[in-house]
């Protein structure tokens, strides 16, 4: 079975469970019996954000992973502390919204933008938000953007709009009174928002940020989307903030 190591948890003095994302199966847990041994034979082969082949005795309990065989280490994204805050919000996003019935789909796009935060050399909020929008497209809770959420009016795309979370999308004027609370984006955040929506997940490097305002902008929405549907905020930002800030004092 391939599958993608998510997250790890001790077990005991020397084992793991491991959080897995499989093509097959979905999400699922499976123990890794003396991992943490200095002559494991797992050695760093399953470590959190690694692609593997394994070979799985199914039991009453958990899974035991009998065997591994590495298929992408992505060295690329462990060797960066920015990039390993990146995985470990698409780590956590995928975790916390495990779909009712197993599908391929997630599997395709962490793997896939694993491969583009391994090789990224610059832009990575822009690749993270790409992924969060994808990703909320899959579930289910893709923004209305060209249309008013209560009334189904057109929006002009070229200007900025209120959005509401809770509503799921764009207001117009007349159906402002009505919203407890909405946020006004600018037409930049818009198109931006649009695009990371409507457009191919491999296009993710052509979206044209029209401004650093704009990106910040939607990266606020983005987190308070997934945040109102997951009915918490994922604990992996506190560790992207910091990184983030730290990136900025370096001038980066």
């Amino acid at each position: 079975m391939r599958a993608i190591v998510l997250s790890t948890l001790k077990l005991g003095e020397s084992d793991r469970i491991l959080r897995l994302l499989s093509r097959e199966r979905g999400l699922l847990s499976a123990v890794a019996k003396g991992i943490r041994k200095t002559k494991s034979k797992f050695g760093g082969k399953l470590e959190p954000f690694t692609c593997a082949d394994l070979f799985l005795y199914t039991g009453k309990g958990l899974d035991i992973i009998l065997q591994s065989e590495t298929v992408d280490s992505f060295k690329g994204i462990k060797s960066d502390l920015r990039k390993v805050a990146c995985a470990s919000v698409i780590a956590d996003m995928t975790l916390r919204c495990q779909l009712e019935e197993p599908r391929t789909e997630p599997y395709e796009l962490v793997y896939y933008f694993f491969q583009q935060l391994d090789k990224a050399d610059s832009r990575l909020k822009l690749l993270l938000l790409s992924f969060q929008a994808k990703y909320l497209t899959m579930l289910g809770f893709e923004p209305l953007i060209k249309n008013c959420c209560i009334c189904g009016r057109d929006m002009i795309l070229n200007q900025g709009f209120l959005f509401s979370v809770s509503s799921g999308g764009a207001v117009c004027g007349d159906c402002t009174r009505a919203m407890s609370y909405t946020r006004r984006l600018s037409a930049g955040s818009v198109n931006l928002l649009h695009d990371l929506f409507v457009n191919p997940m491999q296009d993710w490097q052509k979206t044209d940020i029209r401004s650093a305002r704009s990106l910040e902008e939607v990266d606020s929405l983005i987190k308070a989307f997934i945040s109102y549907h997951l009915e918490k905020s994922l604990s992996s930002y506190r560790f992207l903030k910091v990184m983030d800030q730290i990136s900025e004092e370096w001038g980066k």
